[in-house]
């Protein structure tokens, strides 16, 4: 029955991204934007001189991750003017944890697209997986320290150049994708592009996803508005399931309310 469970929710991520696993995260501290940072997923990274450390992240609500078995491949960054925009014909992408740079503000039109676009074109390459790397500095990390104007009034106040937390990677469209993704922090991104864009030097990278309760149960949350219709579908279907369930899963619906 928990595998029944496990692959219900991947289904739904995959036809629509009402649902997801949350994914708490952890605040960074001052020193190296380094810090355990999830409970339900890890992104760990190997570098060449046998030193392994866990970076924090941001999971993408699309795409198929691999539970509990994950995956592992070198990461490779190559300057990329579109930066995943446009269909990518590097050969060496093949087999790869692909790293590529997240559209920013002042970005041409050509380099200007959604995550999901990003991955697709990734997908189509042969990546194994993608990282994508951020834009805009997170709070507590040396790019944006937590004593600054940007980020003394966190959560309720950011600017363009330093956010409080990692965004979510959201399924905003632009190709059926299968392979799955994490965004990371610009600090750790400039590190890792650093390594990544020589192969003497590319660490390896390995994503995980595990059951997130210590019980065994999957935890699952909706998130919603008022005017939600795939949301709302998914709770009359959903209801049939929950007799079978039980408490092999748990469920946790959210609304959002703007002002």
């Amino acid at each position: 029955m928990l595998a029944f469970a496990i692959l219900f929710y991947r289904a739904i991520v995959v036809h629509g991204n009402a649902i997801l696993l949350k994914s708490e995260m952890v605040k960074r501290d001052k020193g190296p934007a380094i810090s355990e940072v999830s409970d339900t997923s890890t992104l760990t990274i190997n570098f060449q001189d046998g030193r392994s450390e866990t970076l924090e992240h941001s999971d993408a609500l699309f795409g198929m991750n691999s539970y509990q078995a994950g995956i592992t491949g070198v990461l490779y960054y190559f300057s990329d003017p579109f930066k995943g925009c446009s269909p990518l014909t590097d050969p060496n992408i093949q087999r790869k944890i692909l790293l590529v740079d997240r559209s920013a503000a002042g970005d041409s039109v050509n380099a200007t697209c959604s995550f999901t676009r990003k991955v697709f074109n990734a997908e189509a390459a042969g990546a194994l997986g993608v990282l994508v790397a951020d834009s805009v500095g997170v709070c507590g990390d040396k790019a944006c320290p937590w004593g600054g104007p940007d980020c003394g009034q966190c959560p309720s106040y950011q600017t363009a150049s330093c956010q409080c937390s990692l965004p979510m990677m959201a399924d905003s469209g632009g190709g059926a994708v299968t392979i799955p993704s994490m965004l990371v922090s610009k600090y750790d991104g400039i590190a890792l592009k650093t390594l990544a864009i020589n192969p003497a030097t590319a660490p390896k990278a390995t994503l995980r996803w595990d059951i997130p309760a210590a019980d065994g149960s999957v935890l699952m949350e909706l998130w919603q508005d008022s005017i939600d219709e795939a949301a709302a579908t998914f709770r009359n279907v959903w209801q049939l399931y929950v007799p079978y369930l039980k408490q092999t899963v748990r469920f946790s619906p959210h609304f959002y309310v703007s002002f």
